[in-house]
C-alpha cells in the first residue's frame, strides 16, 4: 500500500493499473492513459470522497462514456487532471475548485471492472471546445490532437508544474495577454502569468515579451552575472531535467535555477552526473 497522495480523502492507496499497462491497452485499441488507484486503509479497500488534486476550474463534469462519471480540471499553464467512474460528481462544469475540495466518489462507473479512480494528466497544446453534445468531436478536448498525455504517476502525492499562486488566472492564452512568446519575431503564445510563458519560451528556445510595452523581458541579463541563457545543447554543464527528461542545458548554474524553479525540475552536473539542485 502506498501511503500519501493528493486525490482520495483518505491517505493509503494502491495502484492497480500503471501508466505504462494503460500505453500497453492503447497499443491493442484503448484509449485512456493514465494510473488505477484504490483508497485503502490497512491495505483493505475503503470508500473516499475524490478530491481536486490541484487549484484550478473544472472543465467538464458528467458523463465520460467509458470513463463513466468523470471530471476534467484545468490547472495552470494548461495542465488538465482527469478523474473518471465516480459514483457520484459533486462539481459541476465552470466551478473554480482549491486543492482537496470534493469533486466526488470513487466508483465503478462507465467502461470498468472494479471499484477505483482513473487518474489522468494531459498538457493541452491546441485550442480546444468543451461540448457534451460533441464529446469525442473534431475540436473536442478529449481529441488527442489537443494534448499530450503525461504519466501522473511522479505527480498523485505532488504539485504539478508551474503552478502558481491562487487567483492568477491562467485559463486564457489569447493574444491579448499580456506575457507573449516569440520565436524569430513570430509569436507562439500568450499567458496571462509570467512562469507558463517562460516555461513555454524555454522549451521552444524563445523570448517572452511584455505584451504592454513590447519588450524582451525574458531571458534577461544581469549586469553583474552575465548570463548566458542562449546555450542549451548537451555538452553544457548544468543540465535541467524534469520527470527525468532533459529540457535544457546552461554554461551556468544560475540559469539552470531559473529554468528548474519554473519548471519543477532538477540540475544535474553534467561534468559528474548528479544532481546539485535542489
Amino acid at each position: 500500500m502506498n501511503i500519501g497522495n493528493r486525490v482520495f480523502a483518505v491517505q493509503g492507496y494502491a495502484v492497480t493499473q500503471t501508466y505504462a499497462q494503460h500505453i500497453e491497452a492503447v497499443k491493442n485499441g484503448g484509449y485512456a492513459q493514465g494510473v488505477d488507484l484504490v483508497p485503502q486503509k490497512d491495505n483493505r479497500y475503503i470508500e473516499s470522497n475524490i478530491v481536486a488534486h490541484s487549484d484550478g476550474t473544472v472543465l467538464y463534469a458528467g458523463n465520460g462514456d467509458g470513463y463513466g462519471n468523470a471530471v476534467w480540471i484545468l490547472h495552470n499553464d494548461n495542465y488538465v487532471t482527469g478523474y473518471g467512474h465516480m459514483r457520484e460528481l459533486k462539481v459541476k462544469t465552470g466551478d473554480k475548485v482549491k486543492r482537496g475540495d470534493v469533486i466526488g466518489v470513487v466508483g465503478n462507473t462507465g467502461h470498468s471492472t472494479g471499484i477505483h479512480l482513473h487518474f489522468e494528466l494531459r498538457k493541452m497544446v491546441k485550442p480546444y471546445t468543451v461540448n457534451a453534445s460533441d464529446f469525442w468531436g473534431a475540436n473536442s478536448f478529449m481529441n488527442t490532437s489537443k494534448f499530450d498525455w503525461v504519466d501522473p504517476t511522479p505527480y498523485v502525492n505532488a504539485d504539478l508544474p508551474n503552478q502558481i499562486a491562487s487567483g492568477e488566472d491562467y485559463t486564457k492564452n489569447t493574444i491579448q495577454n499580456r506575457f507573449k512568446v516569440m520565436l524569430n519575431g513570430v509569436q507562439k503564445g500568450a499567458y496571462t502569468n509570467y512562469a507558463g510563458a517562460c516555461n513555454h519560451a524555454d522549451r521552444i528556445g524563445g523570448i517572452v515579451v511584455d505584451g504592454t510595452n513590447s519588450k524582451q523581458i525574458y531571458p534577461t541579463y544581469s549586469a553583474t552575472v552575465k548570463e548566458d541563457y542562449s546555450k542549451n545543447t548537451i555538452p553544457n554543464r548544468f543540465k535541467v531535467q524534469v520527470n527525468g527528461k532533459q529540457v535544457g542545458a546552461y554554461t551556468k548554474y544560475t540559469g539552470a535555477k531559473i529554468v528548474a524553479k519554473l519548471r519543477n525540475g532538477i540540475i544535474i552536473d553534467g561534468t559528474k552526473g548528479v544532481q546539485i539542485y535542489p
